[in-house]
């Protein structure tokens, strides 16, 4: 996992991983308006200046948190491409990978969606760009194998058909988060008609739509 620049810059990452317990540990026990940055230095066993190193703000340290699991998918995502899928499966797989995180992370999901502007201008918020850009590199990546093996036409510049999936993906996770339960078979179901609709647009041939995972076959009927 990466660590946020200022650690590399002198911070301990014992302490940082104290810091991430304990403002997870508070989070989830008082949520975010309740936990202070005074409760969470005492857990973390840290001066209130030293916390300071790692977060401005008590909303960062919680943007902390939910980067650190999105840079993690987005790291379990980049293996996708090697198993020589079709590209709405690949596509699948990313938003599979995606939702199994999320639910593992429902919490602090939950409180990131509802505490968090997303494009401010904080460190962390340049840490989520960039974890960003990493997927949709990896989507156009996908989009030009594609054309590659004959199963799209290059019709449009893939970089917006890219940027178009990733915002489909993003709201795709926003409402499943909110979501009580959270439906993975029709969050997935939904997305698989949405991606239907691109791939028509790029003359995509029947070989593009082809499913090889009996768990994506069984949950889009």
């Amino acid at each position: 996992m990466t660590l946020p620049k200022i650690a590399a810059n002198g911070g301990s990452p014992e302490k940082q991983r104290r810091i991430r317990e304990a403002s997870r540990a508070m989070f989830l026990s008082k949520g975010f308006e309740n936990a202070t940055i005074r409760d969470i230095a005492r857990i973390a066993e840290v001066a209130q200046g030293t916390l300071f190193l790692y977060a401005a703000t008590k909303r960062e340290l919680l943007f902390m948190l939910y980067n650190d699991f999105l840079e993690q998918v987005t790291e379990s995502c980049t293996a996708v491409p090697e198993r020589q899928l079709s590209v709405v499966e690949s596509l699948m797989q990313i938003t599979l990978l995606h939702l199994q995180r999320y639910t593992d992370e429902i919490a602090i999901a939950r409180l990131s969606l509802v505490s968090l502007n997303l494009y401010d201008n904080s460190r962390e918020a340049e840490r989520f760009a960039h974890i960003y850009g990493r997927t949709i590199s990896l989507i156009e990546a996908l989009l030009q194998r594609a054309i590659e093996k004959g199963e799209l036409s290059q019709a449009f510049a893939l970089r917006p058909i890219a940027g178009m999936i990733f915002t489909l993906l993003i709201e795709l996770f926003k409402s499943y988060v909110r979501s009580d339960p959270p439906d993975i078979a029709e969050s997935l179901r939904e997305i698989h008609s949405q991606l239907s609709v691109i791939m028509r647009g790029l003359s995509a041939t029947e070989r593009a739509y082809l499913i090889q995972d009996p768990r994506l076959a069984e949950w889009l009927g």
